[in-house]
């Protein structure tokens, strides 16, 4: 993996090959990635090659690396590598297994690797030869531990991740809440969370394929579904999930279940998907980033279900209302109110910066900074085509403010009515869309509860950080990469897409 490179001053991990003999530093206890970023680059490329680059027998946990073995299946022995790198993870790893087969304790398919670019799994320096030295020792004392307490102790090398399934696992966990004694009323609780889980993910999924967009569309289904939904004389004995996905009007005529509900529902979840990490059945926990729950704004307007949107731009396109169509699909990637959106002109749209700066719309001396998600940038560069830069970008009309604002919200507010229908248009109108906005970063867990305030335009004045710390600034490079990430094509069928 390269040659000629000196030893870090202090102590380092290093690899070596069979075909070339000198030493290379691979990374430090102490140094940053950067300093070593392209040796970690080949090693990772080597790994992979050797059909290596695994997470098997590794366990994450607060952002450091555990190397992780069971025994007849439920004991487990667990030990930090101390590195947060999972190459480097991956190499102590393999020198763990290395002794161990050496010793008769795994298979034989962890011996040197040999030949052309191959690995030769020994420790390289005194830091690493001690804790590798501590790791077989402990293990292997467990192991004589064990056998004098029952006939055989088996180590497992198969990848139990790749055959759990959500049931399997559910009720293993229900069974470890009996042994710890917990209380009938919170029993009740994990048993409802895990009737959700196995009606949306089906009782055969893998628990290691649940992602973390999976835990944002899970989250959107439990905020979908009626209260005391079991009473429901229509849907005794149904499939929630498909009615959820093929029939979802069905579902709009009943008061669903709370935020504060499906939030205490989520905390149950990510503490059973912990239980799972914490016995490697998944390598990483897909519901830890949920932070502090999901946000509703109690106004008596509420945000559009997912076949509302899907009507309203079905409608919208079918009628070749063009401008609209971009309008509400601009409101709801941006998270704007309806004279947010219609103040903006050519000149406010910045593309290099992926910005548009919006001034004094809800007070006098406010101003607001939408982020230009990736997926409207071409709806925009339509919009802005043929236009001076002082033109409005949506409905170039010459009206004052608040007229303008006024008759277009009129006609699009019509528009809305006329997909939802009149009882429905109570609880809904162009500020739905906004609340659709903050609904969906929420669920993506990709930001702070600061980043969604600055994100949605609400005042950051009472949080202690931005006052006292941060006072203001933020990091529009790094929102801008991780808005982007955000799905919001839930809200269109594949027909409502426009041609360019």
């Amino acid at each position: 993996l390269g040659s000629g490179a000196s030893r870090c001053k202090s102590s380092s991990l290093f690899i070596r090959t069979t075909t070339n003999t000198s030493e290379t530093p691979i990374l430090s206890y102490n140094q940053t990635l950067w300093e070593t970023f392209d040796k970690l680059n080949q090693t990772e490329k080597l790994l992979k090659k050797l059909s290596l680059y695994n997470e098997k027998y590794l366990l994450n946990r607060n952002g450091i690396y555990y190397f992780v073995i069971r025994f007849n299946e439920s004991i487990i022995f667990k030990k930090s590598l101390h590195t947060s790198n999972l190459t480097l993870g991956i190499l102590l790893k393999l020198k763990i297994l290395y002794r161990l087969s050496k010793m008769g304790f795994v298979g034989k398919g962890y011996t040197t690797f040999i030949g052309k670019n191959s690995l030769n799994l020994v420790a390289e320096n005194e830091t690493e030869e001690k804790l590798l030295k501590e790791i077989e020792k402990t293990i292997v004392n467990k192991i004589k531990r064990l056998k004098t307490q029952q006939h055989s102790v088996n180590i497992e090398t198969d990848e139990i991740r790749d055959t759990n399934s959500l049931k399997k696992l559910t009720d293993e966990y229900i069974k470890y809440r009996e042994k710890v004694k917990t209380s009938v009323k919170v029993m009740y609780k994990f048993k409802q969370c895990i009737e959700f889980l196995n009606i949306y993910f089906g009782e055969k999924k893998l628990v290691k394929d649940i992602t973390q967009k999976d835990n944002m569309n899970f989250q959107l289904f439990l905020l979908s579904i009626p209260s005391d939904w079991k009473k429901k004389k229509d849907l005794v004995g149904k499939d929630l999930k498909l009615i959820y996905e093929k029939t979802p009007k069905m579902l709009d005529k009943y008061e669903k279940l709370k935020v504060s509900t499906v939030n205490e529902i989520i905390k149950k979840v990510i503490t059973i998907f912990e239980y799972f990490e914490e016995n490697t059945y998944i390598y990483k926990n897909p519901f830890k980033k949920v932070g502090n729950g999901i946000k509703r704004v109690e106004t008596e307007k509420r945000e559009f279900s997912e076949s509302e949107l899907k009507g309203i731009f079905f409608y919208l396109n079918t009628k070749d209302l063009i401008e609209e169509y971009r309008f509400m699909k601009f409101l709801l990637y941006c998270g704007l109110r309806r004279e947010e959106g219609l103040i903006p002109t050519v000149g406010d749209i910045d593309f290099e910066k992926s910005l548009i700066e919006i001034d004094g719309k809800k007070t006098k001396n406010s101003k607001r900074i939408s982020i230009i998600h990736k997926d409207i940038v071409d709806d925009l560069k339509i919009q802005m085509d043929g236009k001076n830069s002082d033109d409005y970008l949506f409905f170039n009309i010459k009206l004052t403010n608040k007229y303008r604002s006024e008759k277009i919200g009129t006609k699009l507010n019509g528009y809305i009515k006329d997909v939802v229908g009149e009882e429905t248009k109570k609880v809904v109108d162009l500020h739905s869309f906004r609340k659709n906005f903050s609904q969906t970063i929420s669920l993506s867990g990709f930001f702070s509860d600061l980043e969604i305030k600055t994100l949605v335009g609400h005042s950051t004045k009472s949080d202690v950080t931005d006052t006292h710390y941060i006072r203001g600034k933020r990091n529009w490079k790094t929102l801008k990469e991780r808005i982007d990430k955000v799905d919001f094509s839930i809200y269109f069928s594949s027909s409502d897409f426009l041609p360019i």
